[in-house]
């Protein structure tokens, strides 16, 4: 981030903000830094990747976080694949799936 703005260097600073929203808005399926960077540097323009990547972290931080993402604050709820499907309880292991009571 600091070579990017510090710098006016290119590049698209890959962060865990970066990362995160990437997947979750279907930008890329990819884990890796270098690879996300790839994944988004063939979609947007060498002068808007620095201010995209500052974007994501602020939204990350603010609106999409890790754990509770704030899906019906977000501007972009209309066209996220993962809009809304946070928060749902998982099922525990061997419980059945009518109200967590094992069968019997």
């Amino acid at each position: 981030m600091v070579r990017s703005v510090a710098f006016d260097l290119p590049g698209m600073p890959v962060d865990t903000h970066v990362a995160r929203l990437s997947r979750r808005l279907g930008l890329t399926a990819a884990n890796d830094p270098v690879k996300i960077e790839l994944d988004l540097d063939a979609t947007v323009q060498p002068k808007e990747r620095v201010a995209l990547s500052l974007r994501l972290i602020l939204h990350g931080r603010r609106i999409c976080t890790a754990w509770s993402p704030r899906c019906e604050a977000c501007v972009l709820n209309d066209f996220c694949p993962s809009a809304f499907t946070f928060g749902k309880p998982r099922p525990k292991k061997g419980a059945a799936s009518a109200g967590g009571i094992p069968p019997g």
